[in-house]
């Protein structure tokens, strides 16, 4: 690709870039059941020999991946500012400091995060994804590319079918099919008030989305051959409308990676809960806690995904691949128990007759004067 095509592409990312806002508390999370059966050994996640995360770098585009991101981002001037800006976008002015919010979307967040079955090329679990992103939601993403061997028969036991997208809601129960239906109940559910859906949702508008999928010649559709199991989801912090996010992504649904994604669009407060975080807001961010890997830069990342979970990863401790693979319902997942101050177990006292004089017993009586113990006890 040209320098001008390049500086182009940097022009059409500039949009897309971080501003640092209020921030807010992560959340605990929990899931829904799931019977797991026992299947074949497999290895454990390890990432390549003397791997060290990249030093990240804003806007750059390392020149292998030139043409993925210019797809990306005319993918997404199709689909204009869905899945980049939050409902009720808005900009001000804060001692000198240009400062974005949103002025319609409600505080109060899911308590615990959805969960989302999808795979990356589909035009229809992307409008959701673009949906969760302008409520400004976090999601748990289970990745259902083609050939998925762990919840594509989730999807089809609890719901009936293998259709996607399909979204499971633990706070209200909601579970269902269809883009249409799950983005209408979300606004309902979870937007400003009294807040229509915005036309870039409407059907009339999904042949952009499909349009936009179609630019990356099925990325993120089918399953590699070979994957090794994670145990645990990674943590993905980016957008809908970043081609750069969208890469990785698409590197982990194609290894059915489950992963938390932490929506960052254009005026999310989250974006300096992810500053505090690691000190910068650049997205993508992955954390895989794994292997206790961390790291910027999404060719990077899609490196690190293939090395470490694809054909010919260097994992060597065997485990069991379906006890220890994260399933909705896995034990690790529950809301943390609360602790609490042990209670005292000291034997409440003996109003006996018999009992020998003692401070316990002098308490009582100066509280019960007119018992029949304390009388006894006074003689």
């Amino acid at each position: 690709m040209s320098l001008e095509s390049t500086s182009i592409t940097h022009s059409i990312m500039a949009f897309m870039t971080a501003t640092p806002l209020l921030m807010t508390p992560r959340r605990s999370v929990s899931t829904c059941n799931r019977t797991v059966t026992p299947a074949a050994t497999s290895t454990k996640p390890e990432p390549p020999k003397d791997f060290s995360p990249p030093k990240p770098r804003r806007f750059y585009v390392r020149p292998d991946k030139a043409v993925d991101i210019a797809q990306g981002s005319i993918g997404q001037l199709m689909r204009a500012y869905a899945g980049v800006l939050v409902e009720g976008y808005r900009l001000k002015t804060e001692d000198g400091k240009l400062i974005e919010y949103s002025a319609t979307l409600p505080k109060s967040k899911p308590t615990i995060p959805l969960r989302l079955f999808e795979f990356e090329a589909c035009p229809f679990c992307r409008k959701v994804r673009e949906a969760v992103t302008m409520l400004d939601l976090d999601v748990l993403v289970f990745p259902c590319p083609k050939g998925g061997t762990s919840y594509r028969e989730y999807v089809k036991e609890k719901g009936g079918k293998a259709q996607f997208p399909y979204l499971v809601d633990p706070n209200t129960d909601f579970a269902g099919y269809e883009s249409n239906e799950i983005i209408e109940y979300l606004y309902r559910t979870y937007g400003p008030t009294d807040a229509r859906v915005p036309f870039v949702f409407s059907n009339a508008y999904t042949f952009s989305a499909a349009f936009a999928s179609r630019l990356r010649r099925g990325r993120g559709r089918d399953r590699v051959k070979k994957v090794v199991p994670a145990s645990k989801p990674l943590e993905l912090w980016g957008y809908e409308g970043s081609p750069f996010v969208r890469l990785a992504r698409e590197a982990l649904a194609e290894h059915e990676l489950p992963y938390y994604l932490h929506t960052t669009a254009r005026g999310s407060v989250k974006r300096a809960e992810l500053k505090e975080l690691v000190g910068r807001f650049q997205v993508p961010y992955l954390t895989d806690p794994n292997t206790g890997v961390s790291m910027f830069e999404s060719a990077e990342i899609c490196e690190y995904i293939r090395a470490t979970y694809g054909p010919g990863a260097s994992g060597a401790v065997q485990l069991p691949a379906k006890e220890d693979i994260f399933m909705p319902g896995d034990s690790w997942d529950k809301e943390p128990a609360v602790e609490q101050e042990p209670v005292s177990q000291e034997p409440e006292p003996s109003l006996n007759p018999e009992m020998v004089k003692d401070e316990t017993l002098e308490k009582y009586c100066e509280d019960n004067p007119e018992s029949d113990e304390c009388r006894v006890y006074e003689d």
